[in-house]
């Protein structure tokens, strides 16, 4: 997201701060305490079933059908990488209520350029899926624990592997939360 506009630049961090808000009362209600996150227990209580498949095409999808959910995983994929992929497809089920069906390709690039299209839609779902794997009061106290104000390669990677996310996961939420200057 390029923030050329200050409109926009203020727009995003209001949705990132309600996101922040949402999320946390979603933790609330569904009891997510520790970290790292327990999606398997998380999609339980919801009452959606995880499949997992491989696929040289998707990453992910979610599919919903009246009052019942499915999330498929590409399981060639990390398990990190799965993991977001499951946060991600939650994301669309609580964000994006009006459409039953959503497939992450693995590959969204414009005419084989390295230049990605990436929705308003999955924009959100991978703010959503950092926000809920990465809850900001957890990592705030696992920043000051460490006492230092920019962030070593060896530290994301702790703190990564504390989440069970990616290293590149978390140096972006890191900086999308202005705790670091990042590496």
């Amino acid at each position: 997201m390029k923030f050329n506009d200050k409109n926009m630049a203020l727009k995003y961090k209001k949705y990132n701060e309600n996101l922040e808000q949402v999320v946390e009362k979603l933790h609330q209600e569904l009891g997510v305490n520790s970290i790292p996150v327990n999606l398997e227990i998380v999609t339980e209580k919801l009452g959606i079933r995880v499949k997992t498949a491989p696929s040289e095409e998707f990453s992910g999808l979610l599919l919903r059908k009246n009052d019942t959910a499915m999330i498929g995983v590409n399981n060639e994929e990390s398990q990190v990488r799965q993991r977001f992929t499951i946060a991600h497809e939650l994301g669309h089920f609580f964000l994006h209520k009006t459409k039953d069906t959503f497939v992450d390709y693995r590959d969204n690039k414009i005419n084989n350029s390295s230049e990605f299209v990436r929705t308003d839609a999955e924009k959100q779902a991978n703010m959503f899926a950092a926000t809920f794997l990465m809850p900001k009061g957890y990592l705030i106290s696992d920043i000051k624990k460490m006492a230092k104000l920019e962030i070593s390669e060896l530290e994301i990677g702790k703190l990564a592997k504390k989440y069970d996310v990616s290293r590149d996961a978390m140096n972006y939420r890191i900086l999308n939360l202005g705790l670091s200057k990042g590496i």
